[in-house]
C-alpha cells in the first residue's frame, strides 16, 4: 500500500534465505511530523540512531506512523536447504547450498551442524536423517553413522551405543534392542557391556544360564577345571 501523501515512500524489506520471501531493505531518510523514520540498514519499522549506529524497534504511535510511509514487495525465494549469512540479500541466487553433515531450515541464517545421533550425507537438505538402528553417531555434523559396538545395541537415532545387560552378551555390530543380545550359558558368566562370555574359575560353577557371577564350590565339594556345572564331592 502507498499513502497518498508526498512523502510516500516505497520500500523492499528483508526476509531471510528460503522463506517465502526475500526483503530488501533500501536506506531512506523519512521525516513526518519532526520524527525520524526508518533509516540505514534498519529493518521495516525500525528507527536508526546515527550516533550509535543501531536500529531500535519503534513503538506507538511511530509504528503506525511508519507504516504510511512504507509498503513490501515480496520475492518468490526457493526452498529450504539454503542459508544465507549476508544482510542485503535480492535474490535466492546469493542463498549458499546447505553443506553435507548439517542442516538448513526456511529462513536460516547459518547452517547448523547435525547433532549426534544424526547425519546428511548429501548437501542442500532441510534437515538432518537419524542414524538407522544398529548404528550410532557421537559426534556433530556427521555425514555417516557407526557400526554398533560389540557388547552393545544401537536403536533409532542412537548418539552412544547402550551396554547388553549383566548376564548377557554379543559380538555383533548391529543388534537393535537389548533382546537380541545372547544369554549367557550355564558355567558361564557375563558382566554388563560384554562381548563374549566368561568361563567360571576353577573352583566355582553356575547352573543356570544368564549368570552374572559364579557361585563357589561348597565345603566338601570341588573343580578341577573352568566352566563348571556342577561341582564334584572330594573324596575322603
Amino acid at each position: 500500500m502507498h499513502s497518498n501523501g508526498p512523502s510516500a515512500h516505497k520500500l523492499t524489506a528483508l526476509l531471510p534465505c528460503s522463506s517465502s520471501q526475500h526483503i530488501l531493505i533500501r536506506a531512506l531518510n523519512l521525516r513526518s511530523n519532526g520524527l525520524l523514520l526508518p533509516t540505514g540498514e534498519c529493518s521495516a519499522i525500525t528507527m536508526y540512531n546515527s550516533k550509535t549506529q543501531t536500529c531500535t524497534e519503534m513503538v506507538h504511535p511511530l509504528r503506525a506512523l511508519a507504516s504510511k510511509h512504507i509498503s513490501v514487495e515480496s520475492k518468490p525465494s526457493g526452498p529450504g536447504g539454503t542459508f544465507g549469512n549476508v544482510t542485503m540479500i535480492t535474490s535466492v541466487e546469493q542463498c549458499h547450498h546447505c553443506p553435507s553433515g548439517a542442516y538448513c531450515p526456511v529462513g536460516s541464517a547459518v547452517a547448523t551442524d547435525c547433532s549426534a545421533g544424526t547425519y546428511s550425507d548429501r548437501p542442500g537438505q532441510e534437515a538432518c536423517f537419524k542414524c538407522d538402528a544398529g548404528t550410532f553417531q557421537d559426534e556433530e555434523g556427521a555425514t555417516e553413522c557407526k557400526p554398533c559396538t560389540e557388547g552393545h545395541y544401537c536403536t533409532e537415532g542412537a548418539a552412544a551405543p547402550l551396554p547388553c545387560e549383566a548376564g548377557s552378551y554379543s559380538n555383533a555390530t548391529n543388534l537393535t534392542s537389548a533382546t537380541e543380545c545372547t544369554k549367557t550359558p550355564h558355567g558361564f558368566f557375563s558382566g554388563i557391556g560384554s562381548s563374549k562370555p566368561e568361563e567360571c574359575p576353577v573352583g566355582s560353577f553356575t547352573r543356570r544360564n544368564g549368570s552374572v557371577t559364579c557361585s563357589a564350590c561348597p565345603d566338601g565339594t570341588y573343580t578341577n577345571s573352568t566352566g563348571s556345572t556342577e561341582c564334584t564331592l572330594c573324596v575322603v
